[in-house]
């Protein structure tokens, strides 16, 4: 306090925010620090991060191994690391023991003592630090990657600074905690000084500080895993770490959003409603607010009782035409619903409210001025640190290290220098409200044109995203979008909170003969609870239909006539042969897991490796390797890699570069943002279903843009079963209604009835693929018109495998009776799609039910071609081989996996609740193809030499290196690691050399040789 009353009052705020951005940056530094040592791993050892230093621990074992594990598998690297963490955290030290301290003084106010109980934790963590460092620079001298280290002799000495550290620390905030509770029991008289509490003060700025909360929770909050959903913005960031790909146009434009951010926080918070020097207490509040509810109420009932008389007077404005199998008053519920909740707000206020006086407003004071100027400043700030989380790990690798330390600089030098600037340009320019006046302080008037222009200009873009989402939306970026709907919600939900400080209340509560209790109009609670309202009553819900297209008719096969189709097209592929014993033919199955744009870039990369031609590889062998994949088993982002990759005609090479990188760009991103904040919100608040394109329609037109260009056609029907083979791609989504899998992909039921039967109903035979739909049955729209005129393209079936709410919306399926007469065409099977890892997000199990599909017909034909008396009338000659190549887009871990402690019988049923859907994880569905696969080929005793188990893996590995994160958009830096990923696989790999050498159709069966009992 003493420190801090010598700084005079213009620069203490801004110190304090540079304080805290360092403070910021240096927190997100020691966390990157902390999830690079994590990457580091060898076979069979347990992985460490800093907490094996700085840890509560009571022995130098957990230390050691960390050190003895970072030298062996990084050689002297990591230790600069710990250094860069170790410096970083005695400034950290500083900063939270000096908190400390001015905590401990106002819990215990008017004791000299209190402020140096923090001293001898920050002494502790000080020489905890200067330990680390010292064995740091002692390990890296004697480091050699791939040799064992003997840790050096400080590392035992760590612990115990680490173990006095948090003793010092737990008794701290013990007498933090004493000091709190023996303060809270003391009768104290109302302090004398006029200035509010600064929780009142965030309370009443709640909105402002909700929306910059999670500006920070998206851009600048880091998440340990560095491969999660939140790692989605710092990549976007990264786009403009690449001068080859640096949007002029989208930086700026994302700055100035931030600005417009800052602004807009500025406007909203001078809004609210102080009382001032002179200026009388409002008796009466606002009435107009309950009229435009009321207005708001009976256009919501008009709406709802048209649709309900005369839909067809609404159809012709864009509204959705009632269904043959819903009623029109199903189509008007959500309205007339949303219509009575705020009629029920308008006549509570009627009998309750109305005529009521207000509560006196607050008084004006440099608090809330000052709190204003923080949160204005805070988007820019923000935005620095968001730099600083994307560039500080790419700072610490070798390659990219100077790109890396240029932008950290540049978010620090944002953080730590230009917003406290700027918030101290802010306060010069605001200084009248600072300054006290007769009687008080007095805010400054903001004119009226200020709020109305700021209320025009967010309104005319929140338009022109929501008609041109993909146009304007990939111009603003993924960032500006983001803060554009974050402007616009700090505008419109802090200009709710103002009104409802001047309008009369709600209901006044009479609390005895004296006092009142007024309950003031909840305007942005009631907007929620209208909305929940309106959707939970709209039982027909078609605006998320799945869109159709025309062209040839859907037609389907069963796995079986699939798998003949395939035998014709691989007969060729041993023509050349000249021995005279029968030939390999693999017969592979792919499953290609989900994980968003890293798993679609990853599982087309992987397929132009598994299929492409190399040098040398003749036309007729390129023919092979991509005829011999029979089946590619997809979920979510791999169905999006593997559906770009089945529209590429036999002969590419190798290293074509994949048709995801058109796509992984920030515009698929922006568009869907924007359709989503903009479009799809404002279709959910009139309470209507349009036929207007939904985020996911507007997501498919953002990727034909991207991918027109290369002269890729992805409105080519997926459901279309043609003349010339082409591996069978199967597309898994979820049902959200039965949980049940949806099949996406030419192929159906036998003998289907004339309306789907429930997904776990598999008749008297069975199914091949069991508890699943066929998306085949559900071409007939919501209007149930013939099936025959519809089919799916390759981008409507490969986002409907992917759509994972809110992101992107479920979708509508439909399958309505072949019967003409009126009652008959009221019943409809609709299925709600959503992405298939819902159920299962590897693509093994699918495979694998195909497989088991038809596993007696390849037994039935190897066994034909080895017995010398009988040759199969298809493929003769031919030993078919069944091979399952996994490409999981998940980081696989080297390190082991601890056993899990015990539950607590109090809890064990609890937390065993979703047990049975650890049943579907990746490890386990690939453990029983392991061991399906590693029996003899079927239909004989052998198996292949060098690939006894047919299953090939193919999945990036935790390494320290900038990751893919989980999302719609990859960087190229992180195209650039996953390439690299992939071509050291290649290289270091054994399997997937021999299995493109069989799938040449030239290997003889004379390389079969008995296989092996386990």
């Amino acid at each position: 306090m003493a420190l801090t009353a010598r700084v005079p009052a213009t620069l203490r705020r801004p110190l304090l925010l540079a304080a805290a951005g360092l403070l910021a940056t240096i927190y997100l530094v020691m966390r990157e620090v902390d999830s690079l040592l994590l990457t580091l791993e060898s076979s069979g050892e347990q992985r460490f991060g800093m907490a094996a230093l700085f840890g509560f621990r009571l022995d130098a074992e957990t230390a050691e191994n960390a050190v003895s594990l970072w030298a062996k598998v990084h050689g002297p690297q990591p230790f600069e690391w710990v250094q860069i963490h170790a410096w970083c955290d005695m400034v950290f030290a500083i900063g939270y023991a000096t908190l400390l301290a001015y905590a401990l003084t106002r819990a215990w106010a008017g004791r000299r003592w209190a402020p140096f109980v923090a001293l001898p934790v920050l002494v502790a963590d000080l020489a905890e630090n200067v330990a680390t460092i010292v064995m740091a620079r002692q390990a890296g001298r004697f480091a050699v990657e791939g040799a064992d280290l003997v840790p050096p002799g400080v590392t035992g000495l760590v612990h115990w600074f680490s173990f006095a550290k948090w003793m010092l620390g737990g008794a701290a905030v013990a007498v933090l905690v004493v000091g709190l509770i023996s303060r809270w029991h003391q009768i104290s008289q109302p302090p004398d000084s006029p200035a509010p509490r600064w929780t009142s003060v965030l309370w009443r700025l709640r909105v402002q500080v909700g929306v910059a909360a999670l500006l920070a929770f998206l851009v600048a909050v880091p998440s340990r895993d560095r491969l999660g959903a939140l790692e989605q913005m710092p990549d976007v960031l990264r786009w403009y770490f690449d001068p080859a790909h640096f949007d002029v146009l989208s930086f700026t434009l994302s700055v100035f959003g931030l600005a417009a951010m800052g602004v807009a926080t500025w406007v909203s918070a001078h809004w609210q409603l102080h009382r001032t020097p002179g200026s009388a207490a409002p008796v009466s509040g606002l009435r107009w607010p309950y009229h435009v509810i009321a207005g708001i109420a009976l256009a919501w009932v008009l709406v709802g009782l048209v649709e309900g008389f005369r839909p067809s007077m609404l159809t012709g404005l864009g509204v959705t035409a009632v269904p043959p199998w819903a009623t029109s008053w199903q189509l008007a519920l959500p309205a007339v619903t949303g219509g009575a909740v705020l009629g029920a707000v308008w006549l509570l206020h009627r009998y309750f409210g109305q005529e009521r006086t207000l509560p006196p407003p607050p008084p004006w004071h440099p608090r809330n001025a000052q709190a204003i100027y923080v949160l204005s400043v805070a988007p820019l700030a923000i935005g620095g640190l968001g730099l600083v989380r994307a560039a500080a790990g790419l700072a610490m690798l070798p390659g990219a290290s100077g790109r890396g330390a240029l932008w950290m600089t540049i978010g620090a030098l944002i953080a730590i220098v230009l917003a406290p600037l700027l918030l101290l340009g802010v306060a010069q320019l605001c200084r009248a409200e600072l300054v006290p006046r007769e009687g008080g302080w007095t805010p400054i008037a903001l004119r009226r044109t200020y709020s109305v222009g700021a209320l025009a200009a967010a309104g005319a873009l929140a338009v022109a995203l929501a008609v041109w989402p993909a146009q304007v939306g990939a111009r603003l970026g993924a960032l500006g979008v983001l803060t554009a709907g974050l402007t616009l919600g700090v505008l419109v939900l802090g200009g709710l909170v103002a009104i409802n400080q001047r309008t009369e209340p709600i209901a006044v509560d009479q609390v005895d003969a004296v006092n009142v209790r007024r309950v003031q109009l909840p305007a942005i609670i009631i907007i929620v609870v209208a909305l929940a309202t309106t959707s939970l009553a709209d039982s027909v819900g078609n605006y998320h239909d799945v869109r159709t297209i025309g062209g040839p008719p859907a037609t389907s096969r069963s796995l079986a006539e699939h798998f003949q189709a395939w035998e014709t097209a691989v007969a060729a592929c041993g023509s050349n042969t000249t021995t005279a014993s029968p030939r390999i033919q693999p017969l592979v199955f792919v499953a290609a897991a989900g994980g968003g744009i890293r798993a679609a870039y990853w599982t087309e990369r992987a397929l132009l490796e598994l299929t492409g031609r190399a040098s040398g590889d003749s036309d007729a062998q390129a023919r092979c390797m991509h005829d011999s994949v029979f089946l590619v088993s997809a979920v979510s982002g791999g169905g999006v890699g593997s559906a770009l990759w089945t529209l590429r005609a036999p002969g590419y090479n190798q290293g074509a570069a994949p048709y995801t990188t058109a796509i992984a760009g920030q515009d698929g991103l922006a568009a869907i943002s924007a359709a989503w904040l903009f479009r799809d919100t404002a279709r959910a608040l009139s309470a209507v279903d349009f036929v207007w394109p939904d985020r996911a329609a507007v997501m498919e037109q953002s990727w034909r843009d991207s991918l027109s260009p290369s002269g890729v056609d992805v409105d080519q029907p997926l459901l279309t079963v043609g003349s010339a083979w082409k591996p069978l791609l199967l597309l898994n989504g979820t049902d959200l209604q039965t949980g049940c899998r949806v099949v996406i992909a030419p192929i159906g039921p036998a003998n289907p009835p004339e309306l789907p039967r429930h997904c776990v109903d598999a008749g008297v035979r069975g199914t091949d693929l069991p508890a699943a739909y066929f998306a085949t049955e559900f071409l007939d729209t919501a209007q149930c018109s013939p099936p025959a005129q519809h089919n799916l393209s390759v981008a409507t079936a490969a986002l409907l495998a992917a759509r994972f709410p809110y992101v992107t919306p479920t979708g509508s399926m439909y399958a309505c009776s072949n019967n003409e007469s009126p009652t008959a065409k009221t019943k409809v099977v609709r299925i709600q799609i959503g992405d298939g890892g819902y159920l299962e997000n590897s693509g093994l199990q699918a495979a694998l039910q195909a497989w088991r599909a038809i596993q007696p017909l390849v037994a039935a034909h190897n066994r034909e071609v080895l017995d010398p008396q009988t040759e199969p009338s298809t493929l003769p000659g031919t030993v078919i081989m069944p091979v399952v190549v996994s490409v999981g887009s998940g980081y696989r871990s080297l390190a082991v996996i601890s056993a899990p402690n015990r539950e607590n019988e109090f809890v064990a049923p609890i937390a065993s609740r979703d047990i049975a859907k650890k049943g579907l994880d990746a490890p386990r569905l690939e453990a029983e193809v392991r061991a399906e696969f590693a029996r003899p080929v079927p239909g004989s005793d052998d198996s292949v030499p060098g690939l006894e188990v047919r299953f090939i893996d193919i999945a990036p590995e935790s390494r320290k290196e900038v990751t893919a994160p989980l999302g719609w958009t990859l960087s190229p830096l992180t195209q650039q690691t996953l390439d690299r990923q992939l071509d050291d696989h290649v290289r270091e790999g054994t399997g997937l050399k021999l299995l493109r050498t069989l799938m040449t159709g030239t290997t003889s069966a004379a390389a079969l040789a008995p296989a092996t009992t386990p």
